[in-house]
């Protein structure tokens, strides 16, 4: 049972039990409930460990184009919340507030009372999750790093079943069992020979009423990220404009050259910023002029870019009125023409130390955005709302324009060229960051 819980509506942790026993060992506890983990770095060793939930399948039937009623769906992540959840309180010792924060006490000897503990405290919002870990001033640098590392391999690990398709054909799973003793090989034979001599049974015959078994297999819970993607990350919450001219994700505009005014929003500023740091692309595909398309075979096409993205490694990073992120982390390594110039005699040292830092991996972050089906129209409304798995927007007024696809691709800029790509995405193998976003297949 937790110790405390959250209110709707409210930050302040409360005591779940009314046991008076139960203030003493509340009252320590709860200010380490109130405490920011961005402040943790002031008393405490802290470690981060970011990762990617994996989505519930199937995906939403209408992920890309709106239902009815207007509405979007949503990626969600509960089976892969809910095992990493149940993990982290299997490893903690007690759960201060479920779903967020826990504590883990450290024996020094099995026998005697804990010398020490650290916290984990669950933050961001799925499927993008950051796991930070908190150890009291003193603990040991290899026991800290032993035990994030241990925590990691744990989540690394995590696993929930995946049902299968009614499409799938079902597969009855049979064990082979080899025997090296020749003794065992003759009883096996003369068993072979019992059942040929046997009648042979006739299959069982299914009712229209009964099912077939299906077979399931395991999916990975998380994708585990060295970079902090929830500080990275691409976030539109409705669809610009104009798709005609750079819009950054938070509304603001670049300035034209000669211009003093600066162009802000509300929460302008960082993603501002942001946007100018990372390299990126846009495409615009216009349907075919004069051809019937509609939205429905433009999501269709949309469906297959995503399925695209998720066998090559990419994973659902955010989604919002249609409009999904989508985020993977590629190895970069230096490249293999160095200037042999620049070590001369006397320089051995440096040398040897460009080659280590050469021959080192290093992550890179790549973001591939989708919009959904949209028709070019100047009097189109669009309003984002998330409450209940859905978004709502608003139907674009019937007129004269053309119905488009909208992708988009953000790079992290990197040193290096990408390596050890498996075949699914061999395509970016030995390329920079710069030429990344012109070679994604589908696009």
């Amino acid at each position: 049972m937790p110790v405390f819980y959250l209110p709707a509506n409210s930050s302040i942790p409360v005591l779940s039990a009314s046991d008076s026993t139960c203030l003493q060992f509340a009252q320590f506890w709860k200010p380490i409930c109130l405490l920011e983990p961005s402040v943790w770095k002031k008393w405490l060793h802290t470690h981060r460990i970011g990762l990617v939930l994996q989505h519930d399948r199937p995906l939403p039937r209408h992920l890309h184009v709106p239902n009815s009623s207007g509405r979007f769906q949503v990626i969600q992540c509960r089976q892969a919340a809910a095992a990493l959840y149940s993990l982290l309180k299997d490893w903690s010792t007690f759960v201060l507030i479920e779903n967020h924060s826990y504590v883990k006490l450290i024996y020094g000897d099995a026998e005697k009372p804990p010398t020490s503990f650290y916290i984990i405290r669950v933050t961001s919002k799925p499927p993008c999750v950051v796991i930070n870990v908190a150890f009291l001033s003193g603990t040991p640098g290899y026991l800290r790093y032993k035990t994030v590392q241990q925590l990691k391999d744990h989540i690394a690990q995590l696993t929930f079943p995946q049902r299968p398709s009614a499409k799938e054909p079902s597969v009855r799973k049979v064990t082979c069992v080899k025997f090296r003793s020749t003794a065992y090989k003759s009883h096996q034979q003369q068993r072979q020979e019992q059942l040929q001599q046997q009648p042979k049974q006739q299959p069982q015959q299914l009712s229209p009423t009964q099912q077939p078994p299906r077979k399931w297999s395991d999916v990975n819970c998380c994708v585990l990220l060295q970079k902090p993607i929830e500080k990275i990350l691409i976030r539109y919450e409705r669809m610009p404009s104009d798709f005609g001219t750079v819009v950054f994700p938070d509304g603001t505009t670049p300035l034209a050259p000669g211009s003093q005014t600066k162009s802000r929003t509300a929460g302008g500023g960082l993603l501002t910023t942001l946007s100018r740091y990372l390299h990126h692309r846009r495409w615009v595909w216009a349907a075919q002029s004069g051809a019937d398309v509609e939205e429905e075979a433009i999501a269709r096409v949309l469906a297959t870019i995503t399925k695209m993205r998720l066998q090559e490694g990419f994973s659902f990073a955010h989604s919002t009125a249609g409009i999904i992120n989508m985020v993977l982390e590629v190895q970069m390594k230096g490249e293999t023409d160095c200037d042999a110039k620049r070590f001369e005699d006397g320089m051995d040292e440096c040398h040897l130390e460009y080659e280590k830092w050469k021959n080192s991996l290093r992550p890179c972050v790549i973001q591939y955005v989708m919009f959904p089906p949209h028709t070019t129209s100047s009097n189109s409304k669009e309003s984002g709302s998330e409450g209940d798995g859905t978004d709502e927007v608003e139907a674009l007024e019937e007129g004269d324009g053309e119905l488009q696809i909208i992708t988009e691709c953000w790079i992290e800029p990197q040193h290096g060229l990408v390596v050890n790509c498996p075949p699914e995405r061999d395509y970016m193998e030995l390329l920079p960051y710069y030429k990344l976003a012109d070679v994604p297949k589908g696009q």
